[in-house]
């Protein structure tokens, strides 16, 4: 037996003993329900909205003792000690967000021709609004790779009770069961348009719509705390980086105030009544924002490190960070958007960090303070997408 099956035994060990007692840790803090998986022959591909932190839990259960591995963010292994605890335990497979990871797309194809079911979520980042987001280019191409079934799993209620902006865990009630699940000569025929349309489909989740339908009190401490993280932009005075929360509610120096409840509605104060209404407003105002001359936004105690070997960061620059249509700049390091990479958003446990790909290098920015990682995301990805649509005319 070899290194690699000798950890394989270890996983599904360690899984089969903590199978119970994390199902009984689930249904406490989140009222977690769960459908059974149907059978499947042969190693298979799951694919999961994203929700929570938890939702690799939340798939597994209904999947009972049949251990799979998943891809997990490459920023979870960069406390050495927790590292590896974590890959002696599980395995997961590290993926680098902000770019193509080829390394994390092999590893998944050589557990699935050793017979290794295998978990990732397509979407690449958890919903900040409720509704499923887009899927990534590259999992389609991975689906048509693989040559194995695909299983789609939809989870309900996680965004309600672990919102991604949020400080505290709410609890309400969440459920998971499989969609689908489509045999692998059905995945061979179809074309990658076909199959993000069957992802989105399949996985497409819009919180607010299932909570008009059905209300669930989620009960937690300190609701509104962390929402600038996600709604960046003042509906009243259009003052960018400008809200604030604490407990219950958030505020803006201009002299707005909303509460946010335990159904995840702000109160009649308030312009939009869902965080998702709020979303949908302030990304036109980008749309706006975006045709402007000059610096775009900015904000200070900013730094950007390079991603080096064995998960370790490297200081690059420090200072003042800004944005305009040619770039984004960290004190006197600047990276043109036309050399970047599509930028993708990584929770750590009490904030986002932005990552990118430049220079044949990883790059991950960050705040000393508060600010919005989430408007440098977002607005980098509609000015790249500008460009490209510049580019093919």
């Amino acid at each position: 037996m070899d290194r690699q099956e000798k950890a394989l035994k270890r996983h599904r060990l360690v899984w089969r003993l903590m199978y119970y007692p994390l199902l009984l840790l689930a249904r406490l803090l989140y009222n977690y329900s769960f459908s059974k998986a149907p059978g499947i022959k042969g190693p298979y591909i799951v694919l999961p909205n994203h929700t929570t932190g938890w939702d690799h839990y939340f798939v597994s259960f209904s999947f009972g003792m049949r251990h799979m591995y998943f891809l997990a963010s490459e920023h979870a292994f960069r406390k050495p000690l927790a590292s590896k605890l974590m890959s002696f335990l599980a395995g997961p497979i590290s993926r680098v967000k902000g770019g193509a990871d080829a390394q994390a797309a092999m590893a998944v194809l050589r557990w699935l021709k050793k017979g290794v079911s295998v978990c990732l979520f397509p979407e690449g980042s958890r919903t900040f609004n409720g509704r499923t987001a887009r899927m990534h280019p590259a999992t389609a191409k991975l689906l048509r790779a693989a040559g194995v079934a695909v299983v789609t799993y939809k989870i309900t209620g996680g965004y309600l009770a672990e919102p991604r902006w949020a400080k505290t865990r709410r609890r309400g009630r969440v459920s998971g069961r499989v969609v689908n699940i489509y045999p692998p000569e059905l995945i061979r025929q179809m074309s990658l348009e076909e199959l993000n349309l069957l992802m989105e489909r399949d996985l497409g989740e819009d919180a607010y719509e299932t909570q008009a339908a059905n209300p669930v009190r989620f009960r937690g401490p300190r609701l509104a705390e962390g929402i600038e993280e996600a709604l960046f932009i003042c509906p009243k005075c259009e003052g960018i980086g400008t809200l604030q929360s604490k407990g219950n509610r958030a505020w803006c120096g201009c002299g707005l105030k909303v509460e946010y409840d335990e159904y995840g509605y702000f109160d009649a104060a308030s312009p939009f009544r869902t965080v998702a209404e709020w979303d949908d407003w302030q990304s036109e105002k980008l749309r706006e924002l975006m045709k402007s001359e000059g610096e775009l936004f900015g904000d200070g105690e900013a730094s950007v490190w390079r991603l080096g070997e064995n998960h370790n960061m490297s200081f690059v620059d420090g200072g003042r960070a800004s944005l305009d249509r040619t770039g984004l700049r960290i004190g006197e390091a600047f990276f043109p958007l036309s050399e970047m990479a599509e930028p993708s958003l990584c929770h750590f446990s009490k904030f986002e960090t932005l990552m990118f790909a430049a220079r044949g290098g990883q790059y991950e920015l960050r705040f000393g303070g508060k600010a919005s990682r989430r408007k440098y995301c977002l607005m980098i990805i509609l000015l790249q997408n500008e460009l490209k649509g510049a580019g093919s005319e």
